[in-house]
């Protein structure tokens, strides 16, 4: 029996029509969870962490540049452009592991 799982997609279309709007990993046993997104550069656009799950919302990336609720461009949630950006993933599982995991995820409009 599996205790732990952890899913993120390689895609999600940030449009405004309620679908696939969000860009986040799902698990389950998953105790704390930190997530950066990087643009082609190696710029972080994107960074949060969570330390009480499941209690807690989990990240969720909708394509702007933020970093824990602080614009990194100076404006106002500037939209990120269609592009393949570099995601990287620290957990914790319910066994004290800790994981690290590395990918893309394409932003489609």
């Amino acid at each position: 029996m599996q205790e732990w799982t952890f899913y993120i997609p390689n895609a999600f279309t940030p449009n405004g029509n309620d679908k696939n709007d969000v860009f986040f990993g799902v698990g389950i046993g998953i105790l704390q969870y930190e997530m950066w997104i990087f643009d082609r550069w190696g710029n972080l656009v994107f960074h949060c962490d969570v330390l009480d799950l499941p209690q807690a919302a989990p990240c969720v990336w909708d394509g702007k540049v933020v970093r824990g609720g602080m614009n990194l461009s100076g404006g106002s949630g500037v939209t990120v452009q269609e592009d393949v950006y570099v995601w990287k993933v620290h957990l914790k599982n319910i066994l004290k592991d800790e994981h690290t995991y590395v990918g893309t995820v394409t932003v489609i409009r």
